[in-house]
């Protein structure tokens, strides 16, 4: 899950009722304890689950980590209760006012789905590179390296190979299911709409 970057702004909100099950908070749920990914946050139909706020923690830009507190559990507790939950109020409110219907935001959670599976099989892809491929391919790059020249792990040869990897496989991807998953293009009703707002329709 990843919350608006344009819904930041922090809001008055009322959460004395909300148990948050973080580090340094009372946790009496003992499948938490026995690390089931449990719901830490739950606000009308959305659930932020650990996994999900531990992600959402980790990416935290240092100055904006800095704004929720000076400790790890005031930086947790800050996080919930100035951005995660005025945004999930707001999701929610959207969702009531059917906003997901819109083509904008339709647009931009197809984007926020594209980029989510890229990003999946590029983490799966690198977690599979093996040190004899990362060499290989360092010295395949114009014949300019030797084995003494790639050792370690050359991280420039990683990002590279598992970008180019990663690109060969959307590409089969993109094959396999343009067959099974595309069901009309209508063409001349394409051929109708407007590309420019200058110009008016055909």
């Amino acid at each position: 899950m990843k919350p608006a970057d344009a819904l930041r702004r922090p809001l008055t909100v009322a959460v004395c009722a909300l148990v948050v099950t973080l580090g340094g908070a009372t946790n009496a749920d003992p499948a938490a304890d026995a690390g089931v990914d449990a719901v830490v946050v739950r606000v009308g139909q959305s659930e932020v689950r650990r996994s999900e706020l531990a992600f959402l923690l980790l990416r935290l830009h240092e100055f904006e980590r800095r704004s929720y507190g000076d400790t790890p559990d005031q930086v947790r507790r800050g996080f919930i209760e100035k951005r995660l939950i005025p945004e999930l109020l707001l999701a929610e409110e959207g969702k009531r006012l059917k906003a997901g219907d819109k083509p904008q935001v339709r647009g931009k959670i197809q984007g926020a789905l594209v980029d989510a599976l890229k990003d999946d099989i590029e983490r799966d892809i690198d977690h599979k590179l093996t040190r004899a491929e990362l060499d290989a391919y360092c010295k395949s790059e114009g014949g300019q390296h030797d084995a003494g020249t790639c050792r370690g792990d050359p991280m420039g040869y990683r990002v590279a190979l598992r970008r180019t990897r990663g690109s060969e496989e959307l590409a089969r991807l993109d094959e396999q299911l343009r067959k099974r998953e595309v069901k009309q293009i209508d063409y001349a009703l394409l051929g109708s709409l407007p590309v420019d707002p200058n110009t008016p329709a055909p």
